[in-house]
């Protein structure tokens, strides 16, 4: 049974480095979840036509009509179970400049965890991630996902 105050756990499409099926640590489900949710667009997926919050559509506004504090109240709109990870500061979200467009840089703060009795690679945990999105010069979206390694 999970706890009401954790993300949990996401099984993968692959396995892990003794053969098993592989698990995507809790900050890789809160990483996941967030971007599933940025990325999206309402309507996109008819079992789900609310969800979404279209990113590339918010990041087109002008530099000062970006609000931080609004992007987080509508990711916690989209799911609630983030709320938590946004009041602690597990997920901080910051505006910028970038190449003179509006950005967004969003780290997701945490250890690797996982359920009692399963095998992983130690070494290869994550205490984090690093999130970047932008409009490039092409007026294209760009974004990237780093380790905090």
């Amino acid at each position: 049974m999970y706890a009401k105050n954790r993300m949990g756990y996401d099984l993968t499409f692959g396995a892990n480095d003794f053969n098993e099926p592989k698990l995507s640590s809790e900050v890789e489900t809160v990483r996941n979840v967030l971007m599933f949710i940025l990325f999206a667009k309402p309507g996109q997926y008819p079992s789900l036509p609310d969800i979404g919050i279209d990113i590339e559509s918010y990041l087109y506004s002008f530099y000062d009509e970006l609000d931080v504090e609004d992007l987080k109240q509508q990711i916690i709109a989209q799911c609630a179970s983030l709320g938590k990870y946004i009041s602690n500061n597990t997920i901080a979200i910051k505006k910028d400049k970038y190449y003179g467009q509006p950005s967004l840089f969003i780290n997701v703060n945490g250890t690797a965890s996982y359920p009692d009795g399963y095998k992983w690679n130690r070494n290869e945990a994550s205490p984090g991630f690093q999130i970047g999105i932008t409009i490039d010069e092409n007026k294209e979206l760009q974004s990237y996902i780093n380790s905090m390694m």
